[in-house]
């Protein structure tokens, strides 16, 4: 019996399915088994997966969303560990090897977790997701701690391996919550174990040019994401964790900003501004401050919207658009808008490095130094600005 499900769901995923089931069959760890299951696809996909049937075993259901496909998925799978990768998303070869390594050095851990990378359509890597942590086991009352606060940990999606007694001690995914199930998941795993990082980018999260926060949108996420907390706090309290009032304060201010981008991206101004204003009264200190979690959380929005080359067309736009939605009680954010254009320009400074673009590198370089003038204090900084200018003028003189 092998150790390791593996569990892809894909639904009208032809032209990408391929590769995750490859990324899959290439890991230097082959104690597995491949599930692939369709969500009732309307294209090719069956004929994609037909040449690798000697190599997994195929399903397929008619369509009930993502997470109905996971726990049909899991209901069928035999292993110790089971993965979940979707079929847009692909793993490096030694994913399922360094996860299963860091589960069986932490036996009271439930889940392990990987870094990823953020690539295009075209498979361009566009930079990488992480959070602070080192190889560690973290508590599980700390981890629900940092879920609920919007602080990334883990994504259920492609990057966590998750033991099977905690899984079935938990329950699967939630099918009433599509849209935010990855994270009602992890915060639940948390309750049943601890979390263990493998602080390494292992898999690779497609961004596609279809804007993601028309998507929440339609599936009305915003308020997905209040009963999200409220079903975690009620069972953290049911499992006798102690919550303290500020942390629930601070986790509904979170998810009513971020609410309220969603809102002011599709153009429901109104709907933006009275989630801003709710979100304030829940915990103003979110709001506090150039290095606040307002500012990250907008910063990183922004950023997002710049990869995944929307409509809006510049990040820049639409933080304009943010900062001019704020009621007049909240004008004095106003002055905070610098620094998330100094985080905003600044990210794009290490991405852009890393892709060795030296024209945007330079570009952004001025644009976070320009709104957030600390950053001339950064010898690293400025010693890749002036690599990437010397890069930059050279290829301008070769063309000439």
């Amino acid at each position: 019996m092998s150790r390791v499900s593996v569990v892809i769901p894909t639904y009208n995923s032809a032209g990408t399915v391929v590769r995750a089931i490859e990324s899959v069959l290439a890991q230097t760890y082959q104690n597995f088994e491949l599930i692939v299951v369709d969500d009732g696809s309307t294209d090719d996909t069956q004929q994609q997966v037909q040449p690798y049937l000697n190599r997994l075993t195929y399903v397929w259901q008619e369509n009930q969303e993502r997470s109905a496909a996971r726990n049909h998925g899991i209901t069928i799978s035999r292993g110790e560990f089971i993965a979940f990768l979707d079929a847009d998303d692909w793993w490096l070869p030694q994913k399922l090897e360094k996860q299963v390594a860091a589960l069986e050095s932490y036996p009271t851990a439930g889940i392990a977790y990987t870094w990823m990378f953020k690539a295009d359509r075209d498979e361009n890597i566009l930079g990488l997701l992480k959070d602070n942590r080192s190889n560690e086991c973290i508590p599980g009352e700390e981890a629900f701690v940092d879920l609920a606060l919007g602080r990334r940990l883990t994504g259920a999606g492609s990057t966590a391996l998750v033991r099977r007694s905690s899984l079935e001690a938990a329950g699967g995914f939630d099918v009433a919550i599509p849209g935010p199930e990855d994270w009602e998941f992890c915060m639940r795993i948390a309750l049943y174990g601890d979390v263990v990082c493998v602080p390494e980018p292992l898999a690779i999260y497609q961004l596609w040019n279809i804007p993601s926060l028309s998507k929440l949108d339609q599936r009305n996420v915003q308020e997905k994401h209040l009963q999200v907390l409220e079903k975690a706090f009620a069972l953290a309290q049911e499992k006798g964790l102690v919550i303290n009032p500020n942390l629930k304060r601070q986790a509904w201010a979170h998810a009513l900003f971020y609410g309220a981008l969603v809102d002011f991206y599709v153009g429901k101004y109104h709907s933006g501004s009275q989630r801003l204003v709710t979100a304030h009264e829940h915990w103003s200190d979110y709001f506090q401050g150039p290095g606040s979690q307002f500012v990250k959380t907008l910063a990183g929005v922004a950023n997002t919207l710049w990869d995944t080359h929307t409509a809006l067309h510049d990040s820049r736009a639409f933080v304009d658009v943010v900062f001019a939605q704020f009621p007049t009680s909240l004008q004095y954010l106003q002055s905070y808008k610098r620094a998330v254009l100094g985080k905003l320009y600044a990210s794009r400074v290490f991405t852009s490095d890393e892709n060795e673009d030296s024209w945007r590198t330079v570009q952004a370089v001025c644009g976070a130094a320009y709104h957030q003038p600390s950053w001339l204090k950064n010898r690293g900084f400025w010693s890749i600005g002036a690599r990437a200018l010397g890069i930059a003028i050279k290829h301008k003189l070769l063309e000439r």
